[in-house]
């Protein structure tokens, strides 16, 4: 459900030198002396003019230990962060204040091809959705990034591998989705709804499903993948009007070899006058149709489909029913 969090805590010139005297250590090195107490916390203090800010960082599945963070772990949680303050502070006056946290779902795909098949289909959907936009430069990583809300899907064991870090058992074969709630977009739920920042108001299965499906299934589509040559099978089999059966096989062929944004851009002849190919309205269209019968619009290409040996097809490892 979640992954990684940054709090913060701001405190006076007082208190840290409460802190300092308390730890006997300067400020500078006081995280270092506070984190060797604990797993999964990363402490630092900062001056901003008058004041002093404590920003904390938290990995939650070092924090308790477990990968498969639920809803129910919220007490757990809270319990290690409360133990955290009251050994820093010796009391539960102070309060974590939420400024970043990270959504995840990690799909197990097992053939490190069809990692890789993903990877490379995912570059070729729309490059902007919203204020988010793609960033596709890394082999192994796509970004969409905007100052609110940043979306990310890696390949968690390619990741460690050029960290040179160890590949935990919950890392293996995982295909990482990650949705990454900004400062700014915790701001505008607390200025817009009321909702403190704080993290027993988000770490709930409702958010989690909002917040995932909302910014990952837009951007990626749901269906699952196939060659365009599977699609087409699918497609006659269906009750779809043969002229649009037609359609579909040339729309999908469009977006394998220029990808989604530029079919905007594609220009048909009319008797020397050149017309949009797609609108809006015709991608929208054929997109749903598509995803009707269970399809994702980007195709596999063909010469990945040939990597695929038995099996013709690629599951959608981020499947929406699983989150209805």
């Amino acid at each position: 459900m979640i992954h990684t969090a940054k709090f913060q805590v701001v405190l006076k010139d007082d208190e840290i030198g409460f802190l300092s005297r308390k730890f006997k250590e300067k400020i500078t090195l006081l995280g270092k002396v506070i984190d060797k107490n604990f797993n999964g916390i990363s402490t630092s203090f900062k001056k901003f003019f008058s004041l002093w800010r404590m920003d904390v960082y938290v990995d939650f599945i070092k924090l308790i230990g477990t990968s498969d963070i639920k809803e129910k772990d919220l007490d757990k949680i809270q319990m290690k962060l409360n133990e955290y303050l009251y050994f820093i502070f010796g009391s539960n006056d102070k309060e974590l204040t939420l400024l970043r946290l990270d959504f995840r779902f990690d799909a197990v795909i097992p053939n490190k091809k069809h990692r890789e098949i993903l990877l490379k289909i995912y570059k070729k959907t729309v490059e902007k959705h919203g204020f988010k936009k793609k960033n596709d430069h890394y082999k192994s990583t796509i970004y969409f990034n905007s100052k609110s809300v940043k979306v990310m899907i890696y390949d968690k064991e390619t990741e460690r591998e050029k960290k040179g870090e160890k590949i935990e058992d919950y890392e293996k074969d995982v295909l990482r989705f990650e949705v990454s709630l900004q400062n700014r977009h915790l701001n505008y739920m607390k200025r817009t709804y009321g909702l403190d920042r704080q993290l027993e108001n988000y770490l709930t299965n409702d958010f989690w499903t909002k917040y995932m499906t909302k910014n990952i299934c837009p951007i990626f589509f749901t269906g699952d993948y196939y060659p365009i040559g599977v699609s087409e099978k699918i497609i006659e089999k269906s009750n779809i009007k043969k002229g649009d059966k037609n359609k579909l096989r040339e729309f999908m062929c469009d977006v394998s070899r220029y990808g989604f944004d530029r079919l905007k851009d594609l220009k048909l002849d009319f008797k020397g006058i050149k017309k949009k190919k797609y609108s809006k309205y015709k991608i929208d269209k054929f997109t749903k149709m598509l995803e009707d019968l269970n399809i994702n619009p980007i195709p596999i290409p063909k010469h990945d489909g040939e990597k695929l040996g038995k099996e013709k097809w690629i599951s959608n490892p981020f499947p929406i029913k699983n989150f209805s």
